[in-house]
């Protein structure tokens, strides 16, 4: 989806001139991260990217082309977070770049009306560390997303346990759990539930015993003898 991300005026005491909006634009960096509000936290998780920006012909307003990950692309779609703000920071040179798009809820940005240009629908979930923004405009809860996703983990376990089912024994399959949640929680980028639900999905179960097994005794050998 393409996102009106910023626009040059006064918002709130936060003043964006032309002159940055051209500076978040020429400064830009590939995947820009998507997070839920502007939390600063070391293992702040990225729902998205923007891929790229641009700005719009009068030099006033900064455009981003936005990748959801599925968890916001489902909440977004539902109404949960109508509203969206950048932060930003400046570099070595003093000049602002962007640093990261927030979506918000019940909070509403102090950019108002920013539009909604175009949808699309594809996903890549990472972790980032964030840095110290030169201006954060707006905040937002974090609990409706937390549910999000803590149920999409849930289903992701689920499918890991049910892909597993019948090729472990019975007692690694609490340790095989509990190693993918671990990894899910602590490295996301790693779709590890995911992963491992495909390697198991590519396994075939054991051949169980039947009613009517083989003998494993063996055949009375042939001799030569018992011809005479």
């Amino acid at each position: 989806m393409k996102l009106e991300l910023a626009r040059a005026g006064n918002h709130n005491g936060v003043v964006i001139t032309p002159e940055d909006i051209l500076s978040m634009a020429g400064n830009f960096a590939p995947q820009v991260p998507v997070t839920i509000g502007h939390e600063s936290d070391d293992s702040m998780p990225a729902y998205g990217w923007v891929t790229s920006v641009e700005v719009s012909a009068d030099g006033s307003v900064l455009l981003g082309e936005i990748e959801l990950g599925a968890e916001l692309a489902e909440a977004f779609s539902e109404g949960r977070f109508k509203n969206w703000s950048i932060g930003a920071a400046r570099n070595e040179e003093d000049s602002l770049y962007l640093h990261h798009v927030a979506f918000l809820g019940a909070v509403p940005p102090m950019i108002k009306n920013l539009k909604l240009i175009s949808m699309g629908d594809r996903s890549k979930i990472v972790t980032f560390s964030p840095l110290n923004c030169g201006f954060v405009l707006s905040d937002s809860e974090l609990s409706e997303f937390s549910r999000l996703k803590a149920k999409n983990l849930d289903a992701k376990l689920t499918k890991l346990k049910d892909a597993a089912a019948g090729k472990l024994p019975a007692a690694a399959y609490g340790s095989l759990m509990a190693f993918a949640d671990s990894l899910e929680r602590e490295h996301p980028a790693l779709n590890a539930a995911d992963t491992l639900a495909d390697i198991f999905g590519r396994v075939k179960n054991p051949v169980a015993q039947g009613a009517h097994a083989l003998s494993t005794s063996k055949a009375p050998a042939a001799s030569i003898f018992s011809k005479i």
